[in-house]
């Protein structure tokens, strides 16, 4: 720093101990000129190692040593907080760090936790390319997981996990549309399951042939990847999926009003697709949620009645009567079909236990039975005979024991067996 040196008329005295004088021996200005070049002597070193202070993060960073860099950063940051290039050191420091980890998770397949090292680089440093590159490649992975994820359910049959997933494919990824076909597919298959798909595909072809709307919304779509950002096209896209919103909506309100709530559901969550805060068929959805609970309740219901698990059965049917606003005949009609079910079981089992002369047994069925449904059949003559039956057994039991002689008491132990053979012990005294 040749502007600081001394001029050559003017040499710099040394310090050594063999050459101090005195003030008074080297005149009063002495003292104030040295004091003037030590001072100048520490700027310029000062200024030197900020300079290779800084120089030294940013080797560290393109060494590598992301972690040093930091600290190394936030060190010099809390030394001089105001100080706007170790602000800017500091940043970059954060970036490289944020960075390293994104892409170390995303090598090792931790696609979530890469996202989250990308969105704190991308707080660092909102312009970064890098970071957002690495965060765009990240959701693109973590869609194309989500896609194979629905695949597999919807190879496996579970149609409503492969649903879900494709919509959060289309979610992370919203520029692959292959995951909005994927779901708009499940939901077809879905309603041919439940027996539907003739009724939706002639409602299909119906709005085809009077608005070719998918083939609108697939042109628009094709243009927005050319021009992207285009307001025409962007209010044209619009205006085409609230028609769709609108036509799916429309079916689906058609199939809601004949009861079919299952097949309603899966329109207004097609509507859904083209256009997520579609008013009507949020509503519709929000409406024909509870009553598919209901449908599945009863289908539960059922399904206990025929393993003779009737109050579980019964449990399902109320269960639906507190849910169903829209099904109530429907619930009422299950309700009188399990009474009747268990009716008709109770009278079965009573019939069982009187052909296998366990009276008793019999005799308390069928008064359950007519306990609960006043008459039925003939179960009120059958417990009246079987009722005869113990009457008699018992008084022809006493004759026989109290009989004058053997002819006399086998006779009468011979009565009971032609209507009671488990009788006591009838068999084993006869057989003696």
């Amino acid at each position: 720093m040749k502007h600081l040196r001394p001029a050559p008329s003017s040499p710099a005295p040394s310090l050594g101990s063999a050459s101090l004088r005195s003030a008074s021996q080297l005149g009063g200005g002495w003292p104030h000129r040295a004091a003037k070049w030590v001072a100048l002597l520490g700027l310029v070193g000062a200024a030197c190692a900020t300079g290779e202070e800084r120089l030294e993060v940013r080797e560290l960073v393109k060494r590598g040593d992301y972690d040093a860099a930091l600290a190394l950063g936030e060190k010099r940051v809390a030394d001089a907080p105001n100080d706007a290039k170790r602000q800017e050191e500091l940043r970059l420091a954060k970036l490289a760090v944020e960075l390293e980890a994104g892409r170390s998770a995303a090598l090792a397949g931790r696609l979530e936790e890469a996202l989250e090292a990308f969105d704190r680089a991308l707080d660092a440093d909102p312009d970064s390319q890098t970071a957002q590159r690495w965060r765009t490649k990240t959701l693109g992975e973590l869609a194309e997981r989500q896609q194979l994820r629905a695949k597999d359910a919807e190879a496996s049959g579970r149609l409503e996990e492969a649903f879900l997933s494709y919509l959060e494919a289309d979610r992370l990824y919203p520029s692959d549309t292959t995951a909005r076909a994927g779901a708009s597919r499940i939901l077809l298959l879905m309603n041919h399951r439940d027996g539907l798909g003739d009724v939706y595909y002639l409602e299909g072809l119906r709005a085809l042939r009077e608005y070719s709307l998918p083939e609108a919304e697939q042109k628009f779509g094709g243009a927005n990847r050319q021009r992207p950002g285009d307001p025409r096209i962007e209010d044209k896209q619009a205006e085409v999926r609230l028609l769709l919103a609108d036509e799916r909506t429309r079916i689906g309100e058609e199939l809601e009003s004949e009861g079919l709530f299952r097949a309603a559901r899966n329109e207004y969550r097609l509507a859904l697709l083209h256009a997520e805060d579609f008013e009507a068929a949020l509503a519709g959805l929000e409406r024909c949620g509870p009553e598919v609970a209901v449908l599945d309740l009863l289908d539960e219901a059922e399904r206990l009645v025929q393993r003779r698990d009737f109050e579980q059965a019964s449990v399902r049917v109320e269960r639906a009567a507190r849910l169903t606003t829209q099904q109530t005949e429907t619930v009422e009609s299950a309700r009188t079909k399990l009474q009747e079910s268990r009716r008709k079981d109770l009278y079965q089992r009573a019939r069982e236990r009187e052909n296998d002369f366990r009276y008793e047994e019999a005799i308390a069925l069928y008064t359950e039975l007519i306990d609960e449904a006043g008459f039925y059949d003939d179960a009120i003559a059958r417990r009246e005979t079987l009722e005869g039956y113990i009457e008699t057994a018992e008084r022809l039991y006493r004759e026989a024991a109290a009989a004058p002689d053997a002819a006399t008491r086998r006779d009468l132990l011979r009565q009971i067996q032609l209507f009671w053979p488990d009788y006591r012990d009838v068999r084993r005294q006869l057989e003696l």
